[in-house]
């Protein structure tokens, strides 16, 4: 495989990251199906690293959660052994807004919220976007309210959401 600059990619993990790169760019894109041969992407090796960790050990490379498909899957695999627990979407309102001063003070935002929530004692912890994904064991969702509020507002207090 060669990147748009004629380079040739000869490591096997680095040609199937920037091949599934490639292939999520033009799917995100939208780029039809019959011109997808005249579609190419620069792979840089920062790039490429960030893509072939993530394609390796199913994380986000931002943050090092999960990917949302992968919490899915645990969190199936969990509740088909039995398992029973509560699954809880966060969305991270106004990251657009950190991202117009510019992306590293939102990949900022969303480490500091990954930091909390890792801290909280999720199961499972994944996320796509500005949303994160839980599985905690045990308590249904009232319970988890309740709870995620006193920690939430022990952190406050405390002076420790950063």
């Amino acid at each position: 495989m060669k990147d748009n600059g004629g380079e040739l990619i000869v490591d096997v993990d680095e040609a199937r990251a920037a091949a599934t790169l490639t292939n999520k760019l033009m799917d995100d894109l939208r780029v039809r199906r019959g011109r997808r041969d005249k579609f190419a992407v620069r792979v840089q090796d920062t790039v490429i690293k960030n893509a072939k960790e993530a394609v390796e050990h199913e994380r986000d490379s931002v943050t090092g959660l999960l990917l949302s498909s992968v919490m899915r899957r645990n969190v199936a695999e969990r509740l088909t052994n039995g398992e029973q627990g509560t699954i809880v979407v966060l969305d991270m309102v106004g990251l657009k807004h950190f991202n117009t001063f510019s992306p590293e003070i939102g990949n900022k935002g969303l480490t500091i919220v990954a930091k909390v929530l890792r801290e909280f004692g999720f199961a499972e912890l994944g996320r796509k976007g500005d949303e994160f994904y839980g599985f905690i064991i045990g308590i249904d969702e009232v319970e988890f309210r309740t709870k995620f509020r006193d920690f939430i507002r022990s952190k406050q207090a405390a002076d420790k959401l950063t």
